[in-house]
């Protein structure tokens, strides 16, 4: 028998680094057609600004803005797919903000998987969703104009200071408002559960979904069968285990129900310069729910918190997290898509 398990584990690491490089050419496949809708649609509304405009002036604005929902929504269309990944974690914890983990999982899983989570202090809408939308799409670039319009009234000093400070404040938390209204998916009470399940059935459909990260608002009421559904249908959950609850507690025992072990991924903040084992609660909570033997073979990632300054710069620090740490992501997916293509 031990003759053939060298052999067996080779084949097993074989298929897990074939598996990973197929999501990262799924995931470059992706990028790459963004890139070719965003230059196949520049030159058509290029010249149809300038047509629209020249002929029509101030007239052609409700087109021009309904031209740039349309582009911005094909450029960040979702890709087809009928993989999820469900994203759990204790809510509103203290320094939930030290690692941007939202919008490093959105942007590992384009083109290879839909990420899925609930609404809280740390995850307040999903971007995706938003410009995915071609009704969102629209109405975000007609307030950008506007937006830009009332910035350039108050920047040629047409109005007192009392009048610019309220059109400022107006115009920021108007844009805020609208991310969070168009960046959530918000359930009911009543038809929340079927509704979950419609879209799990889209997910799992023959063709896939087009669906970009899932941002649920969920009531208090329905959370427990909401999240067990999307668990039963996960490929891949990833934990967070820094901070323990009664609430994750009973989701990690839901995925101990419904998935194998290698399909949770289980997540926390590794501090410079101390242990970067798994925090006691944690470890204590995860060898009650699965058993001891579990614990030698766990799919973890660990993360750094990051800076206030680095926080600040957004975007561009994002990408850079997402590209250091999309990888080990990636062949933590692979393990828990193989697991879940085994059952």
């Amino acid at each position: 028998m031990s003759t053939h398990e060298p052999e067996a584990e080779k084949s097993l690491r074989h298929d897990l680094t074939s598996l990973a490089l197929a999501l990262l050419e799924q995931r470059h496949s992706y990028q790459r057609s963004r890139v070719r809708w965003m230059l196949a649609w520049l030159p058509v509304g290029g010249f149809s600004m300038l047509f629209l405009t020249g002929f029509f002036g101030i007239l052609a604005f409700p087109v021009l803005v309904a031209e740039l929902g349309l582009i911005g929504q094909m450029v960040n269309r979702p890709a087809r797919t009928r993989r999820t990944i469900v994203w759990l974690r204790r809510f509103h914890t203290a320094n939930a903000k030290n690692f941007p983990f939202d919008r490093i999982l959105a942007d590992v899983c384009l083109g290879i998987a839909t990420p899925v989570t609930l609404r809280d202090s740390r995850v307040r809408y999903s971007l995706s969703r938003v410009m995915s939308r071609p009704g969102a799409a629209f109405i975000g670039w007609a307030k950008g104009f506007v937006l830009l319009i009332v910035q350039f009234v108050i920047a040629i000093q047409m109005l007192n200071p009392i009048v610019k400070l309220v059109l400022s404040s107006l115009s920021f938390v108007g844009y805020h408002w609208w991310l969070r209204a168009s960046g959530v998916l918000r359930l009911s009470a009543s038809s929340g559960v079927p509704k979950a399940d419609s879209l799990i059935n889209r997910i799992h459909s023959k063709r896939g979904g087009r669906i970009p990260f899932l941002v649920l608002g969920v009531p208090n009421c329905i959370w427990q069968p909401v999240v067990d559904r999307w668990i039963k249908a996960a490929d891949a959950v990833i934990v967070e285990v820094s901070h323990i609850s009664e609430n994750l507690i009973w989701e990690m025992q839901t995925c101990r129900s419904h998935l194998r072990p290698e399909q949770v991924i289980f997540i926390y903040e590794s501090k410079k310069g101390e242990d970067s084992e798994l925090p006691s609660a944690a470890r204590d909570a995860i060898q009650e729910i699965w058993g001891t033997e579990v614990l030698h073979s766990l799919s973890i990632f660990r993360y750094s918190r990051v800076g206030l300054i680095k926080r600040l710069l957004g975007q561009f620090v994002t990408t850079r997290l997402s590209e250091r740490y999309r990888g080990a992501l990636i062949q933590l997916f692979a393990r828990a898509f193989y697991a879940a293509d085994s059952v």
